[in-house]
Order: C-alpha cells, then sequence, then structure tokens
C-alpha cells in the first residue's frame, strides 16, 4: 500500500504507512528502505539516510538499501561515504548493476576532484 502512495505522488500517505508497518513491526527492513525512499523523493536527504541504516542495521545483507544510501549519501555531497554503501551493495550481490553503475559514477566524481 505505501508503495502504491508513493508512485502516485501522495508521500505523507505513504510514510503514514511505512510508520504503521514499523510499529507494527521494528524488524521490517524493507519498510525502513521504503520510508528512505520516500524521504529521498521529497527531499529529505538526512532522514532518507537514517532510515536505510535502520535497514541495514535490521537487515546486513540488504543490497537495494545499501545501494539507495549511498545514492542519499552523494546527494549529500559526501562521495567518499558513497563509494563504501555501492562497493557493500556490490559484495552482497556481485550482479547489481545499478551499484555497479553509481559506484563507477562516484569514483568519477572523486578523480574530478
Amino acid at each position: 500500500m505505501g508503495i502504491r502512495l508513493a508512485d502516485q505522488g501522495d508521500l505523507a500517505g505513504a510514510l503514514t504507512h511505512y510508520r504503521e508497518a514499523i510499529r507494527v513491526n521494528a524488524n521490517y527492513a524493507d519498510a525502513y528502505s521504503n520510508m528512505g525512499n520516500a524521504l529521498a523523493a521529497a527531499g529529505e536527504f538526512k532522514e532518507a539516510a537514517d532510515q536505510y541504516r535502520q535497514a541495514l542495521r535490521i537487515n546486513p545483507n540488504f543490497a537495494m538499501a545499501a545501494n539507495n544510501l549511498g545514492i542519499v549519501l552523494m546527494r549529500q555531497g559526501d562521495t567518499e561515504e558513497a563509494i563504501k554503501y555501492f562497493s557493500r551493495a556490490l559484495r552482497i550481490s556481485p550482479g547489481f548493476t545499478m551499484a555497479r553503475q553509481n559506484l563507477e559514477r562516484a569514483r568519477l566524481e572523486i578523480k574530478k576532484h
């Protein structure tokens, strides 16, 4: 339900749904990750990063959460930290094309500066 609300642009409704899912099950890593997605879509990158970190505390092998954390870290200007999370996503899931592309983009960004 939360994903559908987010896809329809109802980020507030999606966040309410994810908070309820977490209230019911505080160990639901997907709910934290999805909340991070909604917060990132709203431009709330610090808050999104917090949610992805919580998802990774619950499930250290959550490749998508690691990748998405890297994305919001890059948006916050922390490219070096982002590289760690893109690399982590690839260690978890070596065929994760999006994480590989993000890692390459981050490395190019580091070389520019």
